[in-house]
């Protein structure tokens, strides 16, 4: 009875969180903590394995056991934990808890790929790669970025090697030098 209190919880929880959510939301392959302090993602690959990193660090290892329209179900066989990812909050059930119990605030986040055109008509884009590294790939170049900060509006990502900052929106791409302001650099969109 009390599962399918909290199952019913978390589904009406989610339709709470499309609402106020503009992040893209379809392949469901990473959940951040509201918190900020770390994020459960899909391995590269495929395979259905995941990863929760927890303040920067990969710390523990999934398989996918169930995915339906309400949630993501992961199970970590060292451990012996489930946990349930809805689109607003995550259960743990472990192997002394008689039902799933709730572990943290959160949301799914599925903008991975960022692609945009400069006025060559050259495609570039952005790339999530694991954790919080990207790729930006242009013109035939290719380099590593990491993301600074993510939040409803936008991902921002900084390039070490040209000092400069990214934000990713919706629809557009801006830059911004190192001491410097920002601007337009192209329109844009996840895909």
């Amino acid at each position: 009875m009390i599962y399918r209190m909290l199952l019913a919880l978390g589904f009406f929880l989610g339709l709470a969180a499309e609402v106020r959510a503009t992040v893209p939301v379809t392949t469901r392959y990473d959940w951040q903590y509201d918190d900020g302090q770390g994020y459960f993602h899909a391995d590269q690959g495929g395979g259905g394995s995941f990863t929760e990193t927890i303040n920067g660090v990969p710390t523990f290892h999934f398989i996918t056991s169930a995915r339906t329209n309400d949630y993501v179900l992961l199970y970590d066989a060292s451990r012996q934990f489930y946990v349930w990812l809805y689109p607003v909050n995550a259960y743990i059930k472990g192997p002394g808890d008689a039902a799933p119990r709730f572990l943290r605030l959160g949301h799914f986040d599925d903008r991975r790929l960022f692609t945009y055109k400069l006025s060559d008509g050259a495609v570039n884009y952005f790339n999530l790669y694991p954790g919080k590294a990207w790729r930006w790939a242009r013109n035939g170049i290719v380099t590593q970025t990491t993301e600074t900060l993510r939040n409803n509006d936008q991902i921002q990502i900084y390039d070490a090697g040209t000092h400069f900052t990214f934000s990713l929106t919706d629809h557009e791409l801006w830059a911004k030098p190192d001491g410097g302001s920002w601007f337009k650099l192209a329109d844009g969109a996840w895909g």
